[in-house]
């Protein structure tokens, strides 16, 4: 790797040394002159070689959506440093959540309420869904296809859903667990209203996912006797 230990700052205004520094470390446009880090080619080269080379990049460069695409191909990491406009980029922010779910809550609030785009990011990282627009946490067709990639995503929906029966079968199917400890099963169970806890058919489905979650059913469906034998009491 090229040093910038002893290189004078007509080396860091060279437009033809920076452009073969940054293609080995995208991150050394630090420190580059004021000139070159407004230059396009310079910085294009160092977004590609290390996206988060875009923090450095002049503000008129964060808002060139050509490298701030390629900075975002190369890490999602680099999406915050966009410029605003950017962040409403339909295409930038499905590249940005493909790779990183929780980049959702750095797009813009319209994409927030966009099927594709919060759905992309919850197949990458079901937690995404927290920073999703209130208007797809109370859309219940959108949360029957939420409730079936990541189940745990019903506990940011609105209230009234959590307690839809179909949602909560959904939910109940997906073999998943809460943040990789407890089943979720137990968890929709222990949290859900006295008519959840005594549906038959939504207990049978979740012990067959999770034997436990029966004992956040109702207490006459702990003592029935072919729900017990599936759990194994």
């Amino acid at each position: 790797m090229i040093s910038f230990e002893n290189a004078g700052e007509s080396l860091k205004d060279d437009s033809e040394f920076m452009l073969k520094v940054v293609k080995e470390d995208g991150q050394l446009l630090q420190f580059s002159s004021n000139t070159l880090r407004a230059n396009h080619e310079v910085v294009l080269e160092a977004v590609k070689s290390s996206g988060r080379a875009l923090a450095f990049a002049a503000e008129t460069l964060k808002a060139d959506r050509e490298i701030v695409l390629e900075a975002v191909k190369q890490d999602s990491r680099a999406f915050p440093f966009a410029a605003e406009t950017l962040k409403a980029d339909r295409e930038i922010a499905l590249e940005a959540v493909k790779q990183d779910g929780y980049v959702l809550e750095d797009v813009h609030a319209s994409l927030k309420a966009d099927h594709e785009v919060v759905l992309q990011a919850m197949q990458q990282n079901g937690g995404a869904f927290r920073a999703a627009a209130e208007s797809l946490k109370s859309d219940r067709a959108f949360m029957l296809k939420v409730v079936k990639i990541h189940a745990w995503a019903l506990q940011y929906s609105a209230p009234s859903l959590q307690n839809d029966r179909e949602i909560v079968l959904a939910a109940m199917k997906r073999g998943v667990t809460l943040n990789g400890r407890a089943p979720i099963q137990s968890w929709l169970l222990k949290h859900a209203p006295m008519s959840i806890k005594s549906d038959r058919e939504i207990v049978l489905e979740a012990i067959k996912q999770d034997a436990g979650a029966l004992h956040e059913s109702s207490a006459n469906l702990q003592k029935d006797v072919e729900l017990r034998k599936i759990a194994g009491w």
